[in-house]
């Protein structure tokens, strides 16, 4: 029974991971689309 309870502990601490791991990998792909958009506002502002 504790093995048991251990493995489950274990399964949802990877997946509790995993979705951090995921959600943050969004925010920087955000973050780099953000930016670059930005710089194409300066750009055009400039011509």
């Amino acid at each position: 029974f504790l093995c048991d309870v251990i493995i489950i502990n274990i399964i949802t601490f990877i997946n509790i991971i995993e979705r951090v791991i995921f959600e943050s990998r969004n925010i920087n792909s955000d973050c780099k689309k953000s930016q670059a958009s930005k710089k194409k506002k300066r750009k055009a502002r400039s011509k």
